[in-house]
């Protein structure tokens, strides 16, 4: 039998697509943290009662700061019991769990001026690795009750309030501005605003509103076929709400995401031409050429070894090879054929990054690249052309000519840049749709079947009989819908591929019945490839001759179909006999007999 997980599986992978209610029920716990992390007017009146209670429910080892200044678990270093004995319901407890369980976080590389200034002050999560946490003193607790501070922008204009040159670091000091301090209630100002500053002396860089900051928002720009530069702005926007995202990594650092050194003035272009080749002792390769016409020593190929490659994976590999292997203050400029590429690297820049990439086959490496890009201080041009462009046949030549040990040996290892990472989805803009299908790639997938993995190598051998190429996995599943197949058809060759049948070896398993294993007339185990080709009591062998005296009247050759070449023969690419030409209809019409 096929187990649930292996139907919730997409098609393309041997699946049905069926609904994962644990995924499902885990997508609307992250709606309700969606909607509890709300900063703006809509937030509904039960976030704010759950606000309450969450720090409430806080252990006692935080009790090192009031009760008040617990805000928000998401943007401070304290967190809610959720165990057994944690006072909060369990609708919350199971929000909070599903938050962590998937990084639901605030952890932007590059967080803008407004954001910093919003933060809070106390158990900020952005303080210094190695720095202890505040404890309450006689001056966090004048800053937070008389001075009235809560959130970094807060302290950071007490620690900057004007002192006149005659101000003196005691408590009895009569500067003008200790004056009015005490006249609130401040007993010692200097002493107090000398806390405030190691207050912010004890944040990161990145989290520190007194850094300096530059760059902009990202930016799209209108698609055009000409060369554009790849934006490298990373700074966030100023509402703290719609900076959450989730499926990210847990990864922390320190310093904001800012390249110190600039750009030269000299540039290198890179020509790149991936091509799938197909034979039929192997499954596709997805190979590029790099073409460098100033520099003929950087020409070279580079093949992707990564499941499902394809001519996309095969261009971004290829630029990410370049890079990783240039100047990092060189601008350099790319010449590729795949307008999807620059699509989603230009227009569409802002929509995919909010989306996680997760509406992308290949966002992982689409994220590295981005990643790479922002980190180097030389530019990155992209310009779209058709394979006829100069330069690029060489590309092409170089990538069918390189030996395939070459090729895998220059493919680098493929790993960002940490700090220069936009990762996860935007929770702001999520869906419970988007989350689904988040939760489900985050989903470890179950073990193959053995049956299964048998019937699919058993199927990439021997169609290369009729197709002009082996197979891969995706290819073959997808074989199976096609749409000259019945449903009944469809369901009968995807439960044969998984051996999902009640015949056969099934039956060994089951006291009393064994017998049924066995076939009554041939003595050999009554599988669904003994039926379709063996069986002297199943009418195969006249089915077959029928076929074959039908397929005559085409004026081809006809080959026993083995099992292999029943179940992917909807992969059939029939051949002219003089000319060697794909012919279309006879290949459909091979499928259908």
């Amino acid at each position: 039998m096929v187990s649930l997980a292996a139907l919730q599986q997409p098609v393309n992978a041997g699946g049905k697509k069926v609904l994962d209610i644990r995924a499902r029920n885990e997508a609307i716990e992250l709606m309700k943290v969606k909607t509890y992390l709300r900063g703006d007017h809509n937030r509904p009146p039960w976030a704010k009662l759950a606000d309450e209670l969450i720090a409430e429910a806080a252990p006692k080892k935080f009790d090192t700061v009031e009760h008040e200044c617990r805000t928000n678990m998401f943007l401070q270093t304290w967190h809610p019991s959720i165990n057994a004995r944690s006072t909060l319901p369990q609708s919350l407890c199971n929000m909070i769990s599903v938050a962590k369980k998937y990084n639901v976080d605030m952890n932007p590389p590059k967080p803008d001026m407004m954001l910093k200034r919003s933060m809070p002050i106390w158990y900020h999560k952005g303080r210094s690795s190695g720095r202890r946490q505040l404890r309450t003193t006689l001056y966090t607790k004048c800053q937070r009750e008389i001075h009235n501070i809560h959130t970094a922008g807060d302290m950071q204009d007490y620690v900057e309030t004007y002192i006149p040159p005659n101000h003196r670091t005691r408590a009895d000091c009569s500067c003008e501005t200790c004056v009015v301090l005490r006249a609130r209630g401040c007993q010692n100002p200097a002493q107090c605003m000398k806390s405030a500053k190691n207050t912010l002396d004890g944040l990161a860089p990145r989290w520190d509103p007194r850094t300096a900051q530059n760059g902009g928002a990202p930016q799209t720009s209108a698609f055009t076929v000409e060369e554009t530069e790849i934006t490298k702005d990373l700074t966030t926007g100023p509402d703290l709400w719609k900076e959450y995202r989730v499926f990210g990594r847990r990864e922390i650092h320190d310093l904001p995401a800012v390249v110190d050194a600039a750009p030269d003035d000299s540039n290198i272009r890179y020509y790149i031409c991936p091509k799938i080749v197909t034979s039929r002792r192997d499954t596709p390769k997805a190979i590029a050429g790099i073409w460098c016409p100033s520099d003929e020593t950087s020409n070279l190929a580079v093949e992707s070894y990564r499941p499902g490659a394809d001519i996309i994976s095969a261009e971004l590999e290829a630029m990410i090879t370049v890079i990783l292997r240039s100047e990092p203050t060189v601008r350099l400029r790319f010449t590729i054929l795949n307008i999807a590429i620059k699509k989603a690297l230009t227009c569409n820049i802002l929509h995919n990054e909010d989306e996680g990439w997760l509406n992308h086959r290949h966002g992982d490496l689409f994220r590295i690249l981005l990643s790479l890009i922002r980190s180097r201080p030389g530019a990155v041009t992209l310009r779209v052309v058709g394979r006829k462009e100069s330069f690029l046949p060489e590309a092409c030549n170089l990538a069918v000519e390189t030996d395939e040990a070459t090729r895998i040996a220059n493919v680098p290892a493929l790993a960002a840049d940490a700090r220069f990472l936009v990762d996860g989805l935007r929770l702001s803009t999520a869906t419970q749709s988007s989350l689904y299908r988040g939760i489900r790639m985050a989903t470890k997938p179950p073990k193959e079947r053995t049956k299964t993995a048998t019937n699919l190598e058993k199927t990439r051998t021997e169609v290369t009989s009729i197709s002009k190429h082996q197979p891969t996995d995706e290819e073959i599943w997808n074989s199976l819908r096609r749409k000259e197949f019945d449903k009944k058809t469809r369901a009968f060759l995807w439960k044969a591929m998984h051996e999902a049948f009640k015949c056969g070896k099934y039956w060994m398993n089951i006291p009393n019945y064994e017998h049924r294993s066995r076939c009554m007339v041939c003595d050999k185990f009554d599988s669904i490839e003994h039926a379709l080709t063996e069986c002297k009591a199943s009418g195969q062998k006249e089915i077959w001759r029928q076929a074959k005296k039908l397929w005559a009247k085409r004026g081809l050759r006809w080959k026993k179909p083995t099992y292999g070449m029943i179940l992917g023969c909807g992969l059939a690419s029939v051949r002219s006999r003089e000319k060697k030409k794909v012919l279309p209809g006879a290949s459909r019409f091979y499928t259908i007999v």
